[in-house]
């Protein structure tokens, strides 16, 4: 009996010993496993991104671009489009609205809401369907600024922890306000400002409780239920947002069927829609220029612009009805562009007729001969160098020769005037002279004038530079004239008053530059002063708007263009008329007819809101005529960059008229600038005979263009076409060389007065 008790007291010990060594493998197997699963996420955890980033969290933000006076142009942006805001610019039953359908019980859990998840869970079961969600707001967060989208274990734990941490380390307001601006709403609309603005076109601190609703229920969805696509589903999760705000106490059952009545007015989606689009269009690629299209579209920029939006829709309305006016005479296009002298803003910028159906920017992409707009230049640099506006030249028959051939300069008409003085030789805009003071004083002398004023395109050296021969755009024409208007003072033209960043600070400020002076003031003012009577007794009638201003018209061979820029001391604008294709306008298509007539119209507008002021100095005043005869005085500078011709012995007007050896190019002075007549030359002579070949070659050099856009064109001749030959002002010398002006027909007479008495009549100021 003993040995059978002993042996089952030995069986108990082997089975117990064997349960407790079975017990203790299974706790060092499950502390190993555990071990190795807490070291494993402890190792997956610290790994995960620093929540701490999110306080220097910079988000795609859209550039908002505004007029001189804060009024909003356009919205910039990229796939996001995204206004920041504070939270406190978003009302109380807004944020409440967003609470009861995200996440009711923000404000009481630690980033991970577990009764709300078994609430979701036992729903989801329920239903047997996913049909709520249990990630809180904060979650939501994490999982949008930290991790991918997929839906795993590992990452659901991962987004809990991270949850966890940003609680830790934010407050519940920072956590509400970085979720508010960063969640997607919707039709590009990042941020709850943006998705209040897209649907109800106003600030999300305008927006009332059925609004706010609205807004919140999109969230589930917002593709899905947008009232621009979904209008019925829209409206049913507006009505359960409003049933949770309910059960969560936000609201009461009378405020909730209140709001659920309220009718919502939506605004259209417009998408890339911008106002004044010429100018607001030349603002961007400037910006693009300046700072590069990413920072553009997505820095958050606010671009403060120059733009006077009123003046800017009278132009645009003004050159639409002009055109519209005057299109019988084969005419397509227009362009115009205003400058503030002292400061270089751009406040008017209209570079066609339409923009929806041409996006070319003429005032400032396209390049045009400006013609005898650009004598101006020719005669500031003679005043710099001596000369004065009393000063005589005489208008006759010239020739020069360039090479083996020969170019013969031409007044419209063939005519010449004879001895006149410089003010009175511009004022009729004529071209001898023009050519004559140009030689006098040299091409590079004239250009660097030109330059120093604000032309940027670059000139060619050719005998007809003073005539408007190379090619500019309305722009560099207006900026240049501005600085005329300044004094000699000279402004870089900017469309940008002020540039500020996302976080408020100005990376860019126009409204202090200081101006350079590019010429002493007396000469200027000597100039302004001849161009005074361009207006007054000249050319451009049409131009006088009852105020002291200044300017000169410009109309290119065949009348392909027509010009006219001008000033006040307040203002330099620019207008150019034509046509993208090298076609000719009809004949009477001046500088002075049409040009002239929009430019006063514009201006005789705009300035009815800008005090009368007088230019300074010898400008001052309307100027009376000079006398006939003064002492000449010689250029001071030589020309470096003087063209490879000699001037050839004057020709009388009986001789230009009688010489049958001497082959005329056309008659109705339609000459291409450069064309020049080939004259075969002895090699021993050392000038040249009357022997001329009767076969003319004739080279025509193709103009520099300014962009694909801009169609190639022969160069034509810039003259500047008057309807008659006005009277001299000054008495002709004792002796006065035999002049035979023939004026034109009567007809076009009558059509010069006719078009600018329409115009008077079809553009009513």
């Amino acid at each position: 009996r003993n040995r059978y008790r002993q042996r089952r007291e030995s069986r108990w010990r082997q089975t117990l010993r064997f349960v407790l060594r079975s017990i203790f493998f299974c706790l060092f197997v499950g502390v190993a496993i555990a071990g190795g699963i807490a070291t494993g996420l402890y190792s997956s955890l610290s790994r995960l991104p620093d929540v701490s980033v999110l306080q220097y969290y910079a988000p795609v933000e859209t550039t908002e671009i505004y007029d001189d006076k804060g009024q909003l142009l356009m919205k910039l942006h990229d796939e996001e489009n995204r206004k920041l805001i504070k939270l406190g610019q978003v009302p109380p039953h807004v944020q409440k609205a967003v609470l009861a359908a995200e996440d009711s019980r923000f404000y009481e859990h630690k980033g991970v809401d577990y009764i709300g998840l078994g609430r979701a869970v036992a729903a989801n079961l329920q239903r047997k369907a996913l049909v709520q969600g249990g990630s809180t707001i904060t979650q939501q967060v994490t999982k949008n600024m930290f991790l991918t989208p997929e839906r795993t274990p590992q990452r659901k734990l991962a987004e809990a922890w991270l949850s966890m941490k940003i609680e830790e380390r934010f407050s519940k307001s920072q956590i509400l306000e970085l979720y508010l601006n960063q969640v997607y709403w919707g039709h590009n609309a990042y941020g709850i400002e943006a998705a209040s603005l897209t649907y109800f076109g106003k600030s999300v601190s305008q927006l009332n409780v059925a609004e706010g609703a609205l807004i919140a229920g999109l969230l589930t969805g917002p593709e899905l239920y947008s009232p621009h696509r979904n209008p019925e589903g829209a409206k049913i999760r507006q009505q359960l947002t409003l049933k949770r705000m309910v059960d969560s106490g936000f609201i009461t059952p009378e405020e909730a069927e209140q709001a659920d009545k309220t009718r919502l007015k939506y605004v259209s989606l417009k998408a890339g829609q911008m106002k004044y689009p010429y100018f607001t269009s030349y603002v961007l690629a400037k910006l693009n220029e300046n700072y590069g299209s990413s920072e553009v579209l997505k820095g958050g920029l606010k671009v403060y612009t120059t733009i006077n939006s009123a003046w800017q829709a009278y132009a645009e309305k003004a050159l639409q009805q002009h055109v519209a006016n005057i299109r019988r005479m084969n005419i397509e296009q227009a362009a115009l562009v205003s400058v503030e002298p002292n400061s270089g803003f751009v406040k008017v910028m209209v570079g066609g007729t339409s923009y929806s159906k041409s996006q070319f920017n003429r005032a400032w992409q396209a390049q045009r001969q400006p013609g005898s707009s650009f004598k101006p230049f020719v005669y500031l640099a003679a005043f710099q160098r001596g000369y004065s506006p009393a000063h005589t030249e005489v208008d006759e028959p010239i020739q020069y020769r360039f090479g083996s051939y020969l170019w013969r300069p031409k007044n419209y008409g063939g005519n010449f005037s004879g001895t006149m003085t410089l003010q009175r030789a511009l004022e009729t805009s004529v071209n001898i002279i023009a050519v004559k003071l140009g030689e006098k004083v040299g091409n590079a002398n004239v250009m660097d004038t030109a330059y120093k004023l604000g032309i940027r395109s670059p000139l060619r050296n050719v005998l007809s530079l003073p005539l408007g021969a190379s090619e500019v755009n309305p722009l560099e024409m207006a900026s240049a004239y501005a600085t005329l208007a300044s004094g000699g003072l000279y402004q870089e033209p900017t469309p940008i008053l002020k540039i500020v960043d996302r976080f408020g600070k100005v990376i860019e400020d126009n409204t202090h530059r200081v101006p350079s002076r590019a010429f002493d003031a007396e000469p200027v003012q000597q100039l302004t002063k001849v161009m005074k009577g361009v207006i007054l007794r000249g050319t451009a009638p049409a131009a006088n708007i009852g105020r002291p201003v200044a300017g000169k018209t410009g109309t290119t061979n065949d009348h392909r263009d027509a010009w006219f820029v001008g000033f006040s001391p307040q203002l330099s604008t620019a207008v150019w008329i034509g046509n993208d294709t090298p076609t000719r306008m009809a004949y009477g298509a001046t500088g002075g007819t049409l040009a002239a007539t929009l430019w006063g119209k514009y201006m005789r507008h705009v300035h009815q809101y800008l005090p009368v002021r007088d230019f300074q100095g010898p400008a001052k005043g309307y100027p009376g005529m000079l006398a006939a005869v003064s002492k000449k005085k010689e250029p001071g500078e030589e020309d470096e960059e003087k063209p490879t011709y000699e001037r050839l012995a004057t020709l009388s007007a009986r001789q230009a008229a009688v010489d049958a050896n001497t082959p005329t190019l056309n008659d109705d002075a339609s000459i291409p600038i450069d064309e020049l007549v080939p004259i075969a030359l002895p090699s021993s002579a050392a000038a040249p005979t009357n022997s001329f070949s009767t076969d003319t070659d004739i080279s025509v050099p193709a103009p520099v263009t300014a962009t694909e856009n801009t169609p190639r064109r022969e160069a034509p001749a810039p003259v500047d076409v008057l309807p008659q030959d006005p009277v001299l002002a000054t008495p002709p010398p004792a002796k006065p060389r035999k002049t035979t002006p023939a004026a034109p027909p009567k007809a076009v007479d009558e059509l010069d007065g006719l078009l600018q008495e329409l115009d008077r009549m079809q553009l009513p100021d």
